[in-house]
Order: C-alpha cells, then sequence, then structure tokens
C-alpha cells in the first residue's frame, strides 16, 4: 500500500526516553536510563494517552492481551492500561532495575500488568501467544534482528491484532544555538559526535513492514514540547549526561570544557538556565497482518 502521510500534532509535554536499555547494557548504564524515564513520566503521560488514543482508533474493538516491547520502568505501560481497561499487559524488557520500577510504578493494577524479564535479541519470548496489540516504543532499533522479530510479531498477532511502533525521528535537542560559553552550535556537534559514536539510526518502517507481510494502516508524526523550566532543565541534565558520557573522546577540548560547564552545579548550569526547549518528534506506525 502506499505509504501514508505524516500529521503534525504539537503537545507541551516532554517524551524523551533515550531508550537504549535492555541489549547489553550495564548496571550502571540501566539506573541512568531508569532515572531519565522515570523523570519522563513526569511529563510524557498526556502525549502517551494521545499516542495509545491514535493506536486505539486502529486496534481491534475488544483489546484484552497487550504486549508493551522494551517496556522500560512502565510509563508506556501505565498509559496503556489506561486506554485499554479490560486488557491484561505483559510489560517486557532485559533490564532488572527497569523492571523493578516497572513494578512499584503498576502495582495499584494488581494482575493486570506482569513484568517479564526476556531479550528481544533471543526472538519473541515463548510463553506469549495471540496477542490483540503489540506496543514497541524507541525500542525496536536497538534489537540485533529487528526484521527477525517483526517475523515472529507478525506470526504471533491475534487475527485482527494490531502492532505499534514508535521511534523519535531524530535526537532531541535541549539548547540555544549560542549557550553564552565556547563556540555556536555546540549541540549540533554533540550530536555529530554521537552519531560518529554509532548511535542507533531511526529508521522509517513503513516499507519494512510492508516487505514483511505487514498491511500499514497509520502513520503520523508528533512533536513534542514541554512547558515546564524546571522538569525540561532536569531533563536535559541527564540527556547531556548521558551523551558526554558518549562523545568523551569525540569532542574537541573547548567543547568539552562548555559541557562540564553547563553540567556543573554552577550558575551556568542547565538545572538553573531558563533558555531551554525541547525539540523532538516521535513517528507511530499501525500496523496489521496483511
Amino acid at each position: 500500500m502506499a505509504q501514508h502521510p505524516a500529521h503534525q500534532h504539537t503537545h507541551q509535554h516532554a517524551h524523551q526516553h533515550a531508550h537504549e536499555h535492555g541489549h547489553g547494557q550495564g548496571q550502571p548504564d540501566d539506573q541512568h536510563m531508569a532515572d531519565m524515564l522515570d523523570l519522563d513520566a513526569l511529563v510524557a503521560g498526556p502525549l502517551l494517552d494521545e499516542l495509545t488514543g491514535w493506536a486505539a482508533e486502529h486496534a481491534p474493538a475488544t483489546v484484552r492481551d497487550v504486549v508493551d516491547l522494551g517496556a522500560g520502568t512502565g510509563t508506556g505501560t501505565l498509559a496503556l492500561a489506561r486506554r485499554f481497561p479490560a486488557a491484561r499487559i505483559t510489560s517486557v524488557d532485559a533490564a532488572p532495575a527497569m523492571l523493578d520500577r516497572l513494578r512499584s510504578a503498576t502495582v495499584a493494577l494488581g494482575d493486570r500488568v506482569v513484568p517479564l524479564e526476556a531479550d528481544l535479541d533471543q526472538g519473541w519470548p515463548v510463553d506469549l501467544a495471540a496477542p490483540d496489540l503489540v506496543w514497541s516504543a524507541l525500542a525496536l532499533h536497538h534489537v540485533a534482528d529487528p526484521v527477525r522479530l517483526l517475523d515472529e510479531i507478525r506470526d504471533r498477532l491475534a487475527p485482527d491484532g494490531l502492532l505499534v511502533l514508535v521511534e523519535m525521528d531524530a535526537p532531541p535537542t535541549y539548547l540555544p544555538h549560542d549557550v553564552g560559553h565556547g563556540r555556536p552550535g555546540l549541540e549540533d556537534r554533540l550530536h555529530d559526535a554521537v552519531d560518529t559514536g554509532g548511535m542507533d539510526p531511526h529508521p522509517d518502517w513503513t516499507d519494512t513492514l510492508e516487505a514483511h507481510g505487514y498491511d500499514v494502516v497509520g502513520c503520523e508524526s508528533f512533536a513534542v514540547t514541554t512547558a515546564d523550566p524546571s522538569t525540561l532543565a532536569r531533563l536535559a541534565h541527564l540527556f547531556l549526561t548521558h551523551v558526554r558520557s558518549r562523545t568523551a573522546d569525540d569532542l574537541a577540548a573547548d567543547d568539552r570544557a562548555t559541557l562540564d560547564l553547563l553540567l556543573g552545579d554552577g550558575p551556568d548550569s542547565v538545572l538553573h538556565r531558563r533558555d531551554l526547549e525541547l525539540r523532538a518528534s516521535r513517528t507511530v506506525w499501525a500496523a496489521r497482518r496483511a
């Protein structure tokens, strides 16, 4: 089928997962990512409610079995539980630190949420069959063989089941072009360095889905921002700390010095700035077995 045009929606919420856990990451990095995901949960709820509402428009009339692949600390699981109140949700992640937080976040839902530790690089978890909805947000492109996993999802979906994929279109940006120290354009150079260091791409899944037995029934883009300076500052600090750890050997000395200034405790720290602005977008695909 022809690719669906993407429509733009603007939101006053952040939804930055930087979702890179679950595939061979060490425990300290898992803890850092869990912190970022928990902070994201403070601002992501309204956006996720809209994304799950969009998904519900394409989902079967009755949704009773949902799988959240790469569930992280549970923000998406909670949104799915709100959207599909009769559903049982299996929340899959490879990182025990993520699942510990997910259990705490979803305790009020009782047995509606089933955390499952599983490495998607090893394929579809064998005890999951015929879900009505499979949701994967910012996770599929981190799988070693995503095409194999897509084939396995297709074969296991309920006859009228739906796959929903969410990806970021590009890494988020937070800083003004000129931060007042060093050379302008620091954040562009940071992202260039991260790309050089091998950050996974965020692909357009349309052609891949259609080539592997799916009918893409919807595709939309959502632009995301936040209006809360304090939360944005904390999110930016966590994200830039992660970027700093990824780019230490690839930055010029003056850029390292500026970034360290922004991540420090002084008056120039991003934690104290009020000129930050989140610029990011998400694309969502809905697909059924063809």
